[in-house]
């Protein structure tokens, strides 16, 4: 069998060929020829009856790695003889093919967690090459993203916590080397995407909130309102809130409004209404938070004084006998319900 390398040039020799007939004149005259279209025949210059095998087309070991070669060698006799002969022809590899993955671009989609070392993906390569010259070995090429592959499987994992709310999107490449001298190298994509998982409970911009409402306001006052926001997304970041424990006297809404839903008087609740809020998500399970609220009622002028002495029941005043002009005999005594200072 003949070797030669799959990078031989055309022209290259590939075996050499003698034949010889113990005729003489015409009859042993001798004349070979080649049934192959990826080689020819070549007669040796300044030698008899040699010849030799050349390349007459690029070769392919990938494509085709074993041909056979017919030789056939006839006399000018008459009737001519002839001959044949077969070998064949092993095409030698070469690196001359990089590692190809089978997909250009990974695209991950996984969900946030709270662990170290989530796998990932694992990426695939192939070399058509031969023995070393296909020998993959994985790495990716450094990025922002602390992720690590084995660099015999292609198995990708993460170093580190995947947390949507920090990074939700994140992109690198990956690197198949094979063992080739010279090594030839192929690349990849891989995009990961991380779903919410619901991991973070509402948050309130602040933790106690104080409102104030008009006493002798009709039902439907508007008082304020709460806010929380929810860093997960889609329906794990939609937040409702509940009153804890529900007042009469006022209606928390879904959305966090605060509206009255009696008509308040300020001197039957002189402490105003204190109650928590609770800020729920839509996830599943739904997370919370809470925050304090206190609505104190603010003070209108709708009580007329209340006069304690003298009375109808008690008019009476004593008093010393020849009191001097302009003496005090007694105080009038009334009472106004009034609020004079707003506690807050």
């Amino acid at each position: 069998m003949a070797k030669i390398s799959e990078n031989a040039s055309v022209g290259a020799a590939v075996a050499h060929i003698a034949v010889s007939d113990d005729d003489t004149d015409k009859n042993g005259d001798v004349t070979c020829s080649i049934q192959h279209d990826v080689f020819r025949l070549e007669k040796i210059t300044g030698e008899e009856n040699e010849y030799k095998v050349v390349v007459s087309k690029t070769l392919d070991r990938e494509k085709n790695e074993i041909y056979q070669v017919i030789i056939v060698c006839e006399d000018a006799g008459s009737p001519p003889k002839n001959s044949t002969a077969e070998f064949n022809v092993k095409v030698l590899d070469e690196n001359d093919h990089r590692p190809t993955f089978q997909s250009y671009k990974y695209e991950v989609v996984i969900s946030e967690n709270d662990f170290v070392g989530a796998s990932i993906v694992q990426v695939s390569a192939l070399d058509l090459d031969l023995g070393k010259n296909a020998e993959i070995v994985y790495s990716i090429e450094p990025s922002a993203h602390n992720f690590r592959i084995d660099p015999e499987t292609g198995n990708i994992h993460a170093n580190f916590i995947l947390d949507r709310e920090k990074v939700p999107y994140m992109e690198f490449r990956v690197l198949s080397k094979d063992k080739g001298s010279p090594s030839l190298t192929g690349t990849a994509v891989v995009t990961v995407n991380l779903t919410d998982v619901n991991d973070n409970p509402p948050k309130f911009n602040k933790s106690v909130y104080v409102m104030h409402a008009k006493e002798n306001e009709g039902p439907g006052l508007y008082v304020g309102e709460v806010i929380a926001h929810d860093f997960d997304s889609g329906k794990n970041a939609v937040v409702n809130f509940v009153a804890e424990p529900e007042i009469e006297a006022i209606k928390v809404l879904t959305d966090g409004s605060i509206f009255t839903s009696l008509t308040l008087d300020r001197e039957s609740r002189p402490h105003g209404y204190s109650f928590n809020v609770i800020a729920y998500d839509g996830g599943n399970p739904s997370l919370n938070s809470t925050a304090h609220v206190t609505v104190f009622v603010v003070d209108e002028n709708d009580n007329d004084p209340v006069i304690k002495f003298p009375t109808a029941e008690n008019g009476t005043v004593q008093i010393v006998y020849e009191k001097p002009t302009n003496s005090v005999i007694t105080y009038v005594v009334a009472l106004i319900m009034i609020q004079t200072k707003t506690p807050f």
